[in-house]
């Protein structure tokens, strides 16, 4: 799925990353940490995480005039911009700040088990993250410390909260970008058929 003109570009498994920031240490308030599925070292030191969602083409649909739900396939289920839905930036985001400094991006991979997959980058953005982490200590210190319950939409009536989700929403529509969409014939799955005649499951 993906090249790069270089061979010393490494893929490496991680685990547990963030572990070595002075705020997770024994003294330290606020525990932060991330799992990316990889990371891509390239020859200058500089970083990727990789992160990896798979989406089921499984759905279920209410037929009103039986009164029941049947269980279907969504065939018409291709990669249509924006790539980037706004619950993944946070992930993403959080992912880059606990590789570390020398990771700037994210690599991003979408695969549908129907329409092949899409592969897109998202720029790291350091003010977005410090944002991030005034929040989690805000939750922190206001629920957790003081062992009470969040209520529902905790933060949401809070201006500064308000702008922090509209540049989530504004980094997932606009900042992601496009690498590569992978049609199906070009993944490796299961000996079926054909590319569009092949079991979905593995018994």
């Amino acid at each position: 799925l993906w090249r790069h003109e270089s061979k010393d570009v490494r893929l490496e498994e991680a685990g547990m990353c963030g572990a070595r920031f002075p705020f997770n240490s024994e003294s330290g308030d606020l525990l932060v940490g991330a799992t990316p599925d990889a990371i891509v070292v390239y020859p200058n030191g500089t970083e990727e995480v990789v992160e990896v969602k798979n989406h089921s083409p499984f759905m279920t649909s209410y037929l009103k005039n039986r009164k029941e739900h049947r269980f279907m396939i969504r065939r018409n289920s291709a990669f249509f911009p924006p790539y980037i839905f706004p619950q993944y930036v946070s992930q993403l985001q959080l992912e880059m700040y606990c590789v570390g400094e020398n990771c700037r991006s994210a690599l991003f991979l979408r695969q549908n088990a129907m329409k092949g997959a899409v592969l897109v980058r998202l720029r790291r953005d350091d003010q977005w993250i410090e944002e991030m982490l005034y929040w989690l200590q805000t939750f922190k210190d206001e629920f957790v410390k003081k062992q009470v319950p969040p209520p529902q939409d905790f933060f949401f009536s809070s201006s500064r909260y308000q702008d922090f989700l509209q540049r989530t929403r504004e980094m997932a529509d606009t900042d992601g970008e496009l690498v590569a969409l992978i049609p199906q014939k070009d993944i490796q799955r299961r000996q079926g058929v054909s590319t569009e005649i092949t079991t979905l499951f593995l018994d």
